[in-house]
C-alpha cells in the first residue's frame, strides 16, 4: 500500500502502549538496532486476500442472491443453506458447506430465517474493509509485523533470528511460543490485550474513591494472570476461574489474603481468574458504581460465546429509575425486561446481573444487597460447564488482537481448526498462540 506519509492510520492494535491505534503511513524515521541507526522502513505491507474479492464469480451471481433474498418468505432452512453452500461453493472457500451450515446454525436463537441468511452472506462473501496481512511480503515486513503485534516495539536480533527459524521450518510452532511468552516485552501485549478485551475505560470516581485507588493500574493484575497461563500452558478456562490466585502485594488486600513483595506469584487454595479479579470489576463499572447489565453482557459475549443484538432505541428507563428506593434490584428488572423488545436479551442478561448485582465497583460485597444464592450457584455452574465456549470465544478475541482488524470467515476456520485439533487437551493457551503462528505468520 503507497501512501503520502502525512496519511494516517486508525486501527485497535497500536504499534506500542503510547501509541494505541495511531500510527503515520509512508516511511517513517526510527533509530534502532533494526534500522542501522537512524534508517527508515516501510510500513508492513497490507492487502486483501484474493479468494475473498477476486473469486466472488460474475455480476450475475451476486444479483441471484439477490433475487433469492426477495423469495425468503417461501424458503426453509434446508433450502436457504443449500443457497448458501452454493454460494461458498463459488467463492471456492475451503470446507465451504460445512462453514456455511456452522455460521447459519451458530446465530442467536431469535434471529428469524431471514436474518440468518443474511448475516451469514455478509460473512461468507466479507468485502474490502478486511484488510489481512500478506504472508508473501518477505521476512523483513513479517518479522515487524510480528514484533508489533506480540512485543509493541521493533523486533530485536534475537526475535528475528528466532522467527526467521519458524518460518524455515527449523522450530517448531509451539518452541517459537514459547520463545515469544519468555521474552520480557510479553507484558506490554497482555497488558494491552486485557485493557481492550475488557473494555476498561472508565476512571475511578474522584469523590468516591481516594487517589491511591485512583492511581492504581489494576490490569496489572489481569496481564499476570494471563501471563502464568500462556506460560504454563494451561486451559483457556483458566483465563476466566481458576482455583488458584496470581496477586502481589498491592492487590492481595481485596482478596484477603497476604503476599510479600511486588512480584505476582501463585496463591493456591484462592479463587482467581479474570472473573473473580479487581480489574474485572472495575471495567464493568462506570467509575461509580458496577453495572451488573453491562457485566452481563460481557459474560454472555466472551464468556459463553453467544451474541447480544442492539437495545431498542425507545427502550422506558424511567420506572426502573422512579422504583429504585422502593424495590429491589430484581423486582425492578423483571418489570422493566417484560418491556416489547427486551425480553430476549433479558433472559440472557437477567440471571447473571442477579447472580453479581451484591458486588461492587471493585468487585468488594455490597453488604447492605441480598446475594441472590440461587442465581450465584446457576452462574457458577455454567461457568464450570462452557469449557469449549470459553476457548472459542477467547480465540477469536485474541487473534483480532494480534491481527488487528475485526474477524471474518478465514479467521473463523482458524478458530474451528484449533477447536479440532486440541479438544483432547482442554484447549490450552500456549498451543492458541503457537496455531495462530501457524496459521497467519508461517
Amino acid at each position: 500500500v503507497r501512501t503520502n506519509e502525512n496519511v494516517y492510520l486508525n486501527f485497535e492494535n497500536g504499534p506500542s502502549p503510547g501509541r494505541k491505534g495511531h500510527m503515520r503511513l509512508g516511511r517513517e524515521k526510527r533509530k534502532g538496532p533494526d534500522t542501522k541507526q537512524g534508517g527508515t522502513y516501510d510500513f508492513p505491507r497490507l492487502q486483501v486476500r484474493d479468494v475473498m474479492i477476486t473469486k466472488l464469480g460474475p455480476l450475475e451471481a451476486s444479483n441471484a442472491l439477490d433475487v433469492s433474498m426477495k423469495n425468503e418468505d417461501e424458503l426453509t432452512a434446508e433450502e436457504l443453506i443449500s443457497k448458501l453452500q452454493e454460494h461458498a461453493k463459488r467463492m471456492r472457500i475451503p470446507n465451504g458447506a460445512k462453514l456455511a451450515q456452522d455460521l447459519f446454525d451458530g446465530l442467536p436463537e431469535g434471529f428469524t430465517l431471514k436474518q440468518r441468511y443474511a448475516t451469514t452472506i455478509a460473512s461468507l462473501s466479507s468485502s474490502h474493509d478486511y484488510l489481512y496481512l500478506d504472508p508473501n511480503g518477505g521476512d523483513e515486513q513479517m518479522t515487524r509485523v510480528l514484533s508489533y503485534a506480540l512485543r509493541k516495539e521493533r523486533p530485536s536480533g534475537k526475535f528475528a533470528d528466532s522467527y526467521s527459524a519458524f518460518r524455515k521450518g527449523e522450530l517448531a510452532g509451539n518452541e517459537f511460543a514459547e520463545k515469544i511468552l519468555e521474552d520480557p516485552t510479553k507484558e506490554r501485549f497482555f497488558r494491552t490485550f486485557a485493557k481492550y478485551w475488557m473494555k476498561d475505560h472508565e476512571a475511578l470516581d474522584i469523590v468516591k474513591f481516594t487517589e491511591k485507588a485512583r492511581s492504581i493500574d489494576y490490569v496489572e493484575e489481569t496481564a499476570a494472570h494471563l501471563q502464568y497461563v500462556f506460560r504454563e500452558n494451561r486451559p483457556i478456562r483458566e483465563i476466566y476461574r481458576s482455583d488458584y490466585l496470581i496477586t502481589n502485594s498491592k492487590f492481595s488486600g481485596y482478596y484477603d489474603t497476604t503476599a510479600d513483595g511486588r512480584d505476582f506469584a501463585k496463591h493456591e487454595g484462592k479463587t482467581g481468574g479474570v472473573l473473580e479479579q479487581v480489574a474485572f470489576f472495575k471495567s464493568q463499572s462506570d467509575g461509580i458504581d458496577g453495572l451488573p447489565f453491562l457485566h452481563g453482557k460481557w459474560v454472555v459475549e466472551n464468556v459463553f460465546n453467544e451474541r447480544l443484538g442492539n437495545p431498542p432505541n425507545d427502550i422506558d428507563n424511567q420506572v426502573f429509575e422512579e422504583t429504585k428506593e422502593l424495590k429491589t434490584f430484581r423486582e425492578r428488572t423483571e418489570f422493566h425486561s417484560k418491556q416489547s423488545g427486551c425480553v430476549e436479551c433479558h433472559e440472557k442478561l437477567d440471571p447473571i446481573a442477579f447472580a453479581v448485582q451484591h458486588r461492587g465497583t471493585l468487585g468488594n460485597r455490597r453488604f447492605k444487597v441480598e446475594v441472590e444464592t440461587e442465581y450465584l450457584e446457576a452462574y457458577l455452574k455454567r461457568i464450570s460447564e462452557t469449557e469449549k465456549e470459553q476457548a472459542r470465544s477467547f480465540a477469536k478475541q485474541f487473534i483480532q488482537m494480534i491481527v488487528g482488524r475485526e474477524t471474518s470467515v478465514y479467521d473463523h476456520n482458524v478458530v474451528e481448526s484449533f477447536m479440532a485439533k486440541h479438544a483432547d487437551t482442554s484447549y490450552r493457551a500456549q498451543d492458541l498462540l503457537a496455531h495462530v503462528l501457524e496459521s497467519y505468520f508461517k
